[in-house]
C-alpha cells in the first residue's frame, strides 16, 4: 500500500504477499475461507501497480473461488456437543438432519471421549454411513438458517468466547493440555482487549456494520486518494478473514473449544482496533494543531 506506484519492488512484496496466503489458508481447513479476501488483495494490488496485466486476473479469481468451495471437514460436535443441546426439540432435530434415533444418547458428548463412549465410534464405518455421509456443513447451515433462534444463540456464545483468551483446550482423551493458568506474556493486552470485545453478536454486527459502509464510502467516494483506498481495501479484507471465521467456531464445533476456535477472529479484531484508534488519533491530533493554529 505504501510502496509508490509501479514500482518494480512490488511484485516482489505480492509474491511473498501470496506465499504467506498460501501458508494462512491450509494451516486449517476453516482457514481456507479467507481465500477470497486474499484474492481480493492480490488482485487489487496488481491492478494497482501494473494495470495492464487485468485478463489473466479473471482466471485467477475464478480458480480461487473453485479451490474455496472444495474445503469441508467433519462436524461431529457441532451437531451432538451444539445443535442437538440447544434444540426444543432435540427428536424433532435429529429426524431432520437425518440422524438415527439411537444416536440420541451421543447428545452432550464432544469428540473427546474414548471410542467406547458412544453408540458408533467417531471413526467407525457404521458413524460413516449413518452420519457423515448425509450431515455436512452445509446440512448443518441450512439447519440453523431454518431455526434462527437457535443460530442466534450460538452466535451470542462466540461473541462471550471472544472476550478473554484461554490456554485451556480439549484433547481426545477428555483431558486438558492446562489448567488454564494465568497468561505470563503479553498480559497487558489480554487485560484491555476485553474492552473492546463485544458480549452479544448484535454488537458485533452494529460495529461491523458500521465500519463496512464506512470503507465502502471512503472506496467509491471519487475525491479519496488512492492510497487511502487501499488501505481501506486491506482493512475490509482483514475484517472479513476475522467475521468469516466467527461463525464456524460454533457452527463448525458446536460448544467445544469455542475459544481456540475464536483465535483467528480475535487476532483480526484487535488488528482493527489498533488500527481504527491509530487513524483516529491522527486525524486529532492535525484538527487539534489547527484550531490551536486558528486561535
Amino acid at each position: 500500500v505504501l510502496m509508490p506506484r509501479g514500482s518494480r519492488k512490488s511484485w516482489l512484496w505480492m509474491i511473498l504477499l501470496a506465499i504467506s496466503v498460501r501458508f494462512l489458508c491450509t494451516a486449517k481447513a476453516q482457514m481456507a475461507l479467507a481465500l477470497p479476501a486474499a484474492l481480493v488483495l492480490l488482485i487489487v494490488f496488481t491492478v494497482y501497480h501494473h494495470p495492464q496485466t487485468k485478463k489473466p486476473l479473471i482466471a485467477f479469481s475464478l480458480m480461487g473461488a473453485l479451490l474455496c468451495g472444495l474445503v469441508s471437514y467433519d462436524i461431529w460436535q457441532s451437531v451432538f456437543y451444539g445443535a442437538l443441546m440447544i434444540a426444543d426439540d432435540p427428536d424433532a432435530a435429529m429426524e431432520e438432519l437425518g440422524i438415527p434415533a439411537e444416536m440420541k444418547a451421543d447428545i452432550g458428548k464432544h469428540a473427546y471421549y474414548p471410542n467406547s463412549e458412544y453408540v458408533y465410534p467417531i471413526e467407525s464405518d457404521e458413524l460413516q454411513e449413518k452420519f457423515y455421509d448425509h450431515v455436512t456443513t452445509m446440512t448443518l447451515v441450512r439447519y440453523y438458517l431454518r431455526h434462527p433462534k437457535d443460530m442466534l444463540t450460538m452466535m451470542n456464545r462466540a461473541a462471550q468466547e471472544s472476550v478473554t483468551l484461554s490456554t485451556s483446550f480439549m484433547t481426545y482423551t477428555d483431558a486438558r493440555y492446562s489448567d488454564n493458568r494465568p497468561l505470563h506474556r503479553m498480559n497487558l493486552w489480554c487485560n484491555l482487549r476485553s474492552i473492546f470485545a463485544a458480549r452479544t453478536f448484535w454488537v458485533y454486527v452494529l460495529l461491523y456494520g458500521t465500519a463496512g459502509v464506512f470503507c465502502l464510502t471512503l472506496i467509491c467516494r471519487k475525491k479519496t486518494q488512492k492510497r487511502t483506498k487501499l488501505l481501506a481495501m486491506l482493512f475490509l479484507c482483514v475484517m472479513f478473514v476475522g467475521v468469516m471465521q466467527y461463525p464456524l467456531s460454533v457452527i463448525g464445533n458446536g460448544f467445544a473449544d469455542n475459544n481456540k476456535q475464536m483465535y483467528t477472529f480475535m487476532l483480526c479484531h484487535d488488528l482493527l482496533v489498533v488500527a481504527a484508534g491509530v487513524v483516529l488519533v491522527r486525524r486529532l491530533i492535525p484538527a487539534r494543531r489547527t484550531a490551536e493554529n486558528a486561535i
